[in-house]
């Protein structure tokens, strides 16, 4: 008797953690680096799940659920092959995070796939949750529809592009390596958006003491893009406030340095933090 094994999972769960105590924060953006950044990735943080349907008829898609997400979010294939959701500024990023993957797949192996979104932390908590429900989201997709060939590494960076590409949005990376690998960290990123990362190894009694003394507080939402914007429009010189420009020069000039010796335009913005000496206090305190 014939078996047929499905090739491909029915449906995905996928979780990502969430990011605290950073040290360095800022230095990991296109205007604040060279840098280098400590954090710890901690949960409860959020939940993907992602399931393929008996529905047959209509154009395939993928409709997105949350509880943050009246009506739901739909990310459909239009009459040219496109695949494009509503155009909604405020879930902008979580539909290019289809999109990204769906352009990849083949529209007939796609369907009609039905995703569901929970995070135990509110959104805007300045604690990368968007970044973790991107990173989720991508890592379910990817599973369901594209066979899960992309590492943690690669979703990581994958999910900064989508923010900042796609979604043209301002943001730093450790947030999105975070979701992606866990753990404690230390991320050194030069040259933007290029990442080395060294895993920071806590013993179970460090772990344990952290979970009992880190307190988070949110008092209320806010917008990390544009806090960005704000800083960048009070600390860096006017020439660096086209995102898309910026981002492609400072990339550029980090390697060849302005005047051609090596240096790195800078911002006037310097975040406080002694980066190295957080990750030996963590890593003393470990042993």
């Amino acid at each position: 008797m014939l078996r047929v094994v499905p090739s491909r999972p029915y449906a995905v769960r996928a979780t990502a953690p969430v990011r605290v105590a950073d040290v360095g924060g800022w230095t990991d953006t296109w205007f604040g680096g060279p840098g280098r950044v400590c954090h710890l990735a901690v949960g409860p943080g959020v939940e993907v799940r992602a399931r393929r349907t008996n529905r047959t008829g209509g154009a395939p898609s993928v409709v997105l659920e949350s509880t943050a997400l009246d009506p739901p979010v739909t990310v459909t294939q239009t009459a040219d092959g496109r695949w494009a959701g509503g155009s909604s500024v405020r879930h902008l990023m979580l539909e290019e995070a289809v999109c990204e993957v769906l352009e990849g797949v083949p529209a007939d192996e796609v369907g009609r796939v039905e995703v569901v979104i929970g995070s135990q932390v509110p959104p805007g908590a300045s604690l990368g949750t968007s970044a973790a429900v991107v990173v989720s989201l991508l890592a379910a997709l990817d599973t369901l529809l594209a066979g899960g060939r992309r590492t943690p590494e690669e979703l990581a960076v994958l999910a900064h592009r989508v923010e900042t590409v796609r979604a043209r949005r301002e943001a730093g990376v450790q947030d999105q390596w975070a979701a992606a690998v866990g753990g404690a960290s230390l991320l050194e990123v030069d040259p933007y958006p290029t990442v080395r990362r060294t895993p920071i190894p806590l013993s179970d009694a460090v772990v344990a003491e952290l979970g009992q003394r880190l307190v988070t507080v949110v008092f209320a939402p806010h917008d990390s893009s544009a806090v960005h914007r704000e800083v960048i429009g009070a600390h860096c010189p006017r020439r660096w406030l086209d995102t898309r420009r910026g981002v492609t020069r400072a990339s550029r000039d980090r390697r060849a340095g302005p005047d051609g010796v090596g240096r790195a335009p800078r911002c006037r913005h310097r975040p406080m933090g002694r980066v190295a000496a957080g990750m030996h206090q963590l890593a003393a305190g470990a042993s």
